[in-house]
């Protein structure tokens, strides 16, 4: 094994036996805001309700902007309604919730704002953007990292997922500087309510980071399911139609062709596990979006994957079943792995499947297959970037990340039955046949 491919392996392999679930120690703070407001509720008072018509009246208000397309409306009541009902929040975790939606709505409002106002901006195409998909644990993050060192591309910054549209100005801050002291705060939150969220999924304000939080702000988006349980919210996202899909791609798309105004002549490169069950809509509406995904044995995936939601879940309630959890996040994500294979037969030669075991044995020949096959210009410098990027990431730089499946109440034969269909042999272009 070159040092190449071990560097790659430890980066991907970041595992070991188990990882306690139990809910961290909250911060006195948060400890005191949910003893008072629980205190509250058991005297006939609910303080904190998720709202939708005084959120959009809110955010209305703080912007001094009005809404003039209104199509986010139902998907944001389905969302409310199901955390209300069914996610047995915590106070605290409402309160979370409600900041989240309204920030979501107000740069629904900014994006309206430039929309309006810079005809010429949204008038360009999206470039060429190229994506990596998959499950978690699949590889995705590492594959990202590795094509992030094209001189050429346009990753997306953490900062900027956050808060892809801004206000015009802030009083004493640039622009810039007021995104991202606001990510920064929030990574310090998580920190605080998630410690071991760091070794889970490490989010980088500042570097390469998913394009998740796009998507998440049209209330479209399975990634709430990794916030909270979310049966009939779930159920709701299934119900949609094609076209229903691709107006919240549209929104996306908008907010990328803001992001991309200043930076001419380059290819956009993306990542998020959330496309996994939307490429077909995806590709309707990008159409020269070039599709890397990523494939692993489930029995390497599945475990991570519930210890992930397990984790993101405890921010947000008090009150998580682990069994439960893993019986649920088995079979949703089952079915986003078979709804990748649909469109893999729908657009074939528009998405390039790679093997988490080639990858890792073999990251930069990866990556020249991934650009000879989509037609990207290699440029030499990339090779240099990518050796000193797996040289700087070692294994278990942001802690190690525990978990088995029994934590969850799964068995490896039930796992082997979900994913029977979706991990036989690949039938097609795949990187090992390359």
């Amino acid at each position: 094994m070159t040092a190449i491919s071990e560097s790659a392996r430890s980066f991907g392999d970041r595992a070991a036996p188990r990882l306690s679930t139990k809910p961290p120690k909250r911060p006195w703070e948060v400890r005191l805001i949910n003893w008072t407001l629980r205190a509250l509720e058991r005297i006939g008072l609910s303080p904190v309700q998720i709202n939708v018509d005084r959120l959009i009246l809110s955010a209305q208000k703080e912007t001094g902007l009005v809404f003039s397309d209104r199509s986010f409306e139902e998907p944001l009541r389905a969302l409310a309604k199901s955390l209300m009902e069914e996610a047995d929040l915590s106070p605290h975790g409402r309160i979370c919730m409600l900041y989240g939606i309204k920030h979501t709505l107000k740069c629904q409002l900014w994006l309206e704002q430039v929309y309006r106002e810079h005809p010429e901006v949204f008038a360009e195409p999206v470039r060429r953007p190229l994506y990596v998909v998959g499950l978690p644990r699949t590889g995705t993050t590492l594959l990202y990292n590795l094509l992030c060192q094209d001189p050429h591309c346009r990753p997306l910054m953490g900062w900027e997922s956050m808060m892809p549209v801004a206000p015009r100005s802030k009083r004493g801050k640039t622009i810039r500087d007021y995104r991202r002291d606001l990510a920064h705060g929030i990574r310090q939150g998580l920190d605080r309510l998630a410690p071991q969220l760091k070794a889970v999924h490490e989010f980088s304000t500042d570097g390469p980071e998913e394009c998740t939080w796009l998507l998440h702000a049209t209330f479209v988006s399975t990634s709430y399911l990794l916030l909270a349980d979310l049966p009939s919210y779930h159920e709701y996202l299934g119900r949609l139609s094609r076209e229903e899909c691709r107006a919240a791609y549209r929104k996306y798309a908008r907010m990328l062709q803001w992001l991309q105004r200043d930076s001419p002549a380059v290819h956009w490169v993306l990542k998020s596990p959330v496309h996994l069950s939307s490429l077909g809509p995806l590709l309707d509406v990008l159409p020269d979006a070039c599709i890397v995904r990523t494939h692993r044995d489930p029995l390497k995936v599945i475990g991570s994957c519930c210890s992930m939601y397990s984790v993101v879940r405890r921010i947000y309630s008090d009150g998580v079943d682990d069994h439960q959890l893993g019986r649920d996040v088995l079979a949703g994500l089952a079915g986003v792995a078979s709804l990748g294979r649909q469109s893999r037969e729908e657009s074939p030669d528009r998405i390039f499947d790679v093997e988490y075991e080639t990858l890792v044995e073999d990251p930069l020949g990866t990556v020249r297959r991934i650009y000879d096959l989509f037609g990207y210009p290699f440029d030499p410098r990339m090779e240099v970037g990518m050796r000193r990027w797996l040289k700087d990431n070692p294994r278990g730089k942001h802690g190690v990340h525990q978990y088995d499946l029994s934590q969850f109440g799964l068995t490896e034969a039930q796992v082997r039955s979900a994913f029977a269909d979706d991990f036989r042999p690949l039938d097609g272009p795949c990187c090992d046949s390359l």
